[in-house]
């Protein structure tokens, strides 16, 4: 699935639909590590904007229990997602070249630095490396395609 040059049209149409989604999270500084399963689903909301719904569950040594987050994607120009919070502020914007993505996202002290692979036409993989002053800990998801529309 090697591509130079990525138009809105697929972006937005290779990222909706449902996906399975694992994720682990190391922490350096603590020494722990977490598991989350669930899935993530990419549903339009209007001209050129998926929502978001990532939802699972969590497990985190003893400590088991659900989680979700909501965020919404937009594909403004070829090549280019820009994600936002579910309140509509910023996150990041991510710029393909070719199947690949990188960006940053800064939190007060925090600088969160990503990547986003495009693997095949129905999965992807997502890493966050996260430092800060009380932060160092990896993040990396994996999403492959269970079902492309919703209907």
């Amino acid at each position: 699935m090697k591509r130079e040059s990525i138009p809105t049209e697929f972006l937005e149409g290779y990222f909706q639909g449902i996906w399975t989604l694992q994720r682990t999270v190391d922490d350096h500084l603590l020494g722990i590590s977490a598991t989350m399963g669930g899935r993530a689903e990419f549903a339009p909301e209007g001209a050129q904007q998926l929502r978001y719904y990532e939802s699972g569950q969590l497990q985190c040594g003893l400590y088991s229990g659900p989680f979700e987050r909501i965020y919404f994607h937009e594909f403004p120009a070829d090549q280019t997602m820009r994600v936002t919070f579910e309140d509509g502020r910023f996150f990041f914007e991510a710029l393909f070249q070719g199947n690949n993505a990188s960006f940053e996202h800064h939190c007060g002290d925090d600088i969160y630095t990503g990547a986003i692979v495009l693997l095949n036409d129905a999965a992807y993989e997502m890493v966050w490396q996260v430092r800060g002053p009380k932060k160092d800990f990896l993040i990396k998801s994996y999403y492959k395609k269970y079902c492309h529309t919703f209907k």
